[in-house]
C-alpha cells in the first residue's frame, strides 16, 4: 500500500542518518518502484530523489544521476518547486 512505501522513505531516511547507505538504498528502491507501478507521479518526484540521493552514498553516481535527473524533470511537469530544489542540491 501506499502507507508502507511512505513507510519505507521514513525509514530510508533513518539509515541514511545512521550512516547505512545500502539498506537506504533498498527502501528507496522499493518505494520508488511502488509509486512507479502505482502511476503516482508526484511521489515517483519524490522517491526518484530520495533514490538518486542514497544511490550517491553508496559510490553509484550513474544511477544517482539519473534518478536524481529523472526527480528534476518530474518536479518541472508537476511543477513542485521545493522538490527541485531540493533535488538541484
Amino acid at each position: 500500500s501506499a502507507g508502507m512505501a511512505n513507510y519505507y522513505i521514513s525509514l530510508g531516511h533513518t539509515f541514511l542518518r545512521q550512516g547505512l547507505y545500502e539498506n537506504a538504498v533498498a527502501l528507496h528502491g522499493k518505494a520508488y518502484r511502488f509509486f512507479l507501478k502505482k502511476r503516482n507521479f508526484e511521489r515517483m518526484a519524490v522517491a526518484a530523489h530520495n533514490y538518486g540521493e542514497a544511490l550517491y552514498w553508496v559510490d553509484s553516481l550513474e544511477k544517482a544521476e539519473a534518478f536524481t535527473q529523472y526527480a528534476i524533470h518530474l518536479t518541472d511537469s508537476l511543477r513542485l518547486p521545493q522538490l527541485k530544489t531540493s533535488s538541484l542540491k
